[in-house]
């Protein structure tokens, strides 16, 4: 059986997602350092990027069983690979969303924002996709400001 080839950008991704990861544990423990205790804001920070550095270093782990990738323009296919309209669309539209939460509120900003991302990635028809939309953001803000007591944005 033929050993799988890294794809283009892989290390790239692992290395930028175990530095995120790791300054992402960092502030979530200068959080977690004002209150020390279960249900202190800092604790569901630090358990989830903890996860998420763990789990970084798992694939960084398993990459090293991988065939190299030997190409004569490493780069430029890097950069096609990561700069694809499906990525920078995504990015205008996570920029768009966060600059809209504090104008129209959390709620109507999700909607949107779900929406329009669904739209794009073809989820379906926009009544389905529209429905989805409406229902995930009711779940989150039930879960969230009524079971966690979580003040959403």
């Amino acid at each position: 059986m033929e050993k799988r080839k890294m794809i283009v950008g892989e290390n790239i991704f692992i290395a930028l997602l175990l530095l995120f990861s790791a300054l992402t544990l960092y502030f979530a423990i200068q959080i977690l350092k004002k209150e020390v205790s279960f249900s202190s804001p800092g604790f569901f920070p630090v358990f989830v990027s903890s996860i998420m550095f763990i789990t970084g270093i798992m694939i960084w782990r398993e990459m090293k069983h991988l065939s190299p990738n030997h190409s004569d323009n490493r780069i430029r296919e890097t950069l096609n690979a990561m700069v694809n309209k499906r990525v920078v669309v995504t990015i205008i539209v996570v920029l768009l969303y966060a600059s809209l939460l504090e104008w129209i509120g959390f709620e109507l900003a999700t909607l949107l924002f779900l929406f329009s991302i669904m739209l794009f990635f073809k989820a379906g028809n926009w009544k389905k996709v529209l429905f989805v939309s409406g229902v995930t953001v009711g779940l989150v803000v039930v879960v969230f400001s009524t079971i966690f007591n979580v003040i959403l944005p």
